[in-house]
């Protein structure tokens, strides 16, 4: 994956001083072991005579304001709560231990004319080729400095420094926000700190304590956000962390820490979080606005974790992997349960939505997964992404994109779906699980089918439909809770054009009417038997109608799409299930995009290809699949421009 680099993140102006003029040597900086952190973040440390030292310049990422005086010769260094924050590149952070130099040659000490203040107070500092070193405990003025031998890590807490001198303050005001008694715990919610009309107004801390009534492992807790507040809203950086006190360990532990920067109550711009078991941090991550670290705790790197990816991130949160392409016109597509799939005329698949959530993909755009692809499926299994290549290939595409010599499932496939295929000689077969055992034949002479999952609707070369509903299990016997065993297909309508099997059982006949029903009951010998379906019978929806589809949701809502003979796509409220909530509240048929060549419906929204190749959506979005780019609904039609392929 090509990495972003972090100097497009961090923007703080950097400056060098003067050299000095004499440019005499009086000393020399070695290499440390110590790694030294402020507020949990590392920072690059140095040796001199025996102690710790960083450079004063790259306090500016650490809450500090720096300033350099030319006329003065002075450099001048002051705790900001309101500085931007930054991180230490990758490369800096990922060292290992073992490869940490111990006591070797830096630097060179210059003698200079340069005095360095922090806080007002002059303190010893020393010029390395036009930077400033300053004695690391020289900032323990703002906070609680501390060193650990056994584990050689030197610590700036200034966050935990000021939340403590709040707390102690008596001249803060003290309000209690609120009391709740709960069976298990009672919560007690209290602030200290500057207070204006009855609200945290300025620097102040609000304190969350929990006493555990049951005889659990743990007693209490307490929980702080310390910051800066604007009518009560959280203004800045905020310091929260967490405190437990726990049977099980002696001493209280913190559990939680992270620094944090708002606006107008909402987390905006760097973050930096940690979560810890007694003695030891377990996970950790770093962010600043829409980019992101994504690290993993290794005690044998330097600061005990390394970053394993970086760079900016999409809506979810997801670093983002992928960059610019042009697309092709788009020939197909399908809409699943979140998955969004198009192929356009080269043959490129690209993928957006929920794609493989037990695998982490998520996409909120389009983005390239595979070429040389005909058509592709996806059902409501998001691991089973079928695609047919174009020389009829029928694979699984993640078994494809991870194994380039992954093995061909069936051959000379037409069209696929989850859990059946269609040849080009118009053999229709049902897959076996796993594809260990041959397909099993279903029907012969077929030029179309459509399925949801194991129910299926098709369509002979006579013009006569066909349904079946298969059991769960390959061999004969029911398994749905019906009881009933409806793998035997039977002909349910005589003269159509097209079909269509996702929320329901949609047929378009010869003189272009649409019909619809929901009940699988239909033309089977259980028919008359009741069950939970309003249609049991074959109702009509529509005219001048030349394909159709249906969706349906107990939260996206539900609709029947379809175009009619002059290229006009509409969506009409689900008729077949009348008091099912209708997407965006639609009563009738409602005209949607014109010149539409091709569309299909996922589950609260619809794909849609123009005659001229663009790429449409429209519906209720969910993880993606409009793939907009955000995560917002769209109540009309919204073109699809950008495209995009991974980095390699």
């Amino acid at each position: 994956m090509k990495k972003i680099g972090i100097s497009i993140l961090l923007t703080a102006f950097l400056f060098i001083l003067p050299a000095p003029a004499s440019a005499v040597i009086c000393g020399e900086v070695l290499t440390t072991d110590i790694t030294a952190y402020i507020d949990e973040q590392p920072i690059e440390s140095y040796n001199i005579n025996g102690y710790t030292y960083v450079f004063a310049e790259d306090l500016k990422d650490y809450g500090f304001d720096v300033a350099w005086d030319g006329n003065a010769r002075t450099l001048s260094i002051e705790r900001s709560r309101n500085a931007e924050r930054g991180f230490l590149s990758m490369e800096k952070v990922n060292i290992k231990k073992s490869d940490v130099p111990f006591a070797k040659h830096a630097y060179d000490v210059y003698e200079t004319d340069i005095q360095t203040f922090i806080g007002g107070k002059a303190v010893q500092a020393y010029n390395i080729d036009g930077k400033t070193l300053i004695f690391f405990e020289d900032l323990a003025e703002y906070g609680f400095c501390s060193y650990d031998n056994n584990t050689r890590e030197i610590k700036l807490d200034m966050a935990g420094f000021d939340a403590k001198i709040l707390l102690e303050a008596s001249e803060k005001e003290e309000l209690l926000l609120s009391y709740q008694d709960f069976d298990d715990r009672t919560e007690t919610t209290t602030y200290i700190g500057d207070v204006e009309n009855g609200k945290p107004n300025g620097y102040g801390v609000i304190h969350l304590h929990t006493d555990v009534k049951s005889a659990g492992p743990i007693e209490s807790m307490d929980q702080y956000d310390y910051g800066n507040y604007i009518n009560g809203e959280k203004d800045g950086y905020f310091y929260e962390y967490t405190i437990t006190n726990s049977r099980l360990f002696p001493e209280n532990f913190r559990q939680y820490y992270s620094i944090s920067q708002y606006k107008n109550g909402e987390a905006n711009g760097y973050s930096l979080h940690l979560s810890f078991y007694p003695g030891s941090v377990f996970s950790r991550t770093e962010t600043k606005g829409a980019y992101k670290r994504e690290i993993v705790i290794d005690d044998t790197y330097r600061y005990g974790y390394r970053i394993e990816q970086e760079g900016y991130t999409d809506s979810h949160g997801q670093i983002i992997d992928y960059e610019k392409t042009e697309a092709g016109k788009i020939s197909d597509v399908f809409a699943g349960y979140g998955i969004s799939l198009v192929v356009d005329e080269k043959g490129d698949l690209y993928g957006f939505g929920d794609l493989n959530p037990y695998k982490g993909i998520t996409k909120d755009v389009p983005v390239r997964l595979d070429h040389n692809i005909a058509s592709a499926y996806a059902g409501s299994s998001s691991d089973e992404i079928s695609v047919i290549d174009q020389n009829g290939n029928l694979y699984n595409l993640w078994d494809k994109i991870q194994n380039d010599n992954a093995p061909v499932r069936f051959q000379n496939a037409k069209k696929a779906s989850s859990d059946f295929f269609l040849t080009n000689d118009g053999k229709l077969y049902r897959k076996n699980a796993g594809d260990l055992e041959p397909p099993t034949l279903i029907a012969e002479g077929v030029k179309d089918f459509s399925a949801q999952g194991l129910r299926i609707l098709f369509l002979k070369n006579d013009n006569s439909v066909y349904f079946a509903r298969f059991n769960y299990a390959a061999q004969s016997g029911a398994s749905w809770t019906d009881g009933l065993d409806l793998s035997a297909p039977v002909k349910v309508f005589d003269q159509a054009s097209a079909v269509s099997l996702n929320a329901r059982n949609l047929v378009v006949d010869q003189n272009n009417v649409l019909w619809g029903w929901s009940s699988d009951l239909y033309h089977t010998p259980y028919q008359e038997m009741e069950d939970s379906y309003s249609t049991k019978t074959p109702i009509q929806i529509a005219a001048d109608v030349t394909a159709a589809d249906s969706s349906a949701g107990l939260i996206t809502g539900s609709f029947i799409a379809y175009t009619k003979t002059d290229g006009v796509l509409y969506v009409c409220p689900d008729y077949t299930e009348p008091e099912d909530e209708s997407t965006f509240g639609i009563t009738g048929e409602t005209k949607l995009l014109e010149n539409v060549k091709t569309f299909s419906a996922g589950r609260g929204y619809l794909l849609i290809v123009k005659n001229d190749g663009t790429l449409w959506v429209w519906g209720k979005n969910s993880g993606g699949n409009l793939g907009t780019g955000n995560d917002s609904d769209a109540s009309r039609p919204v073109q699809i421009t950008d495209f995009y392929q991974f980095i390699d």
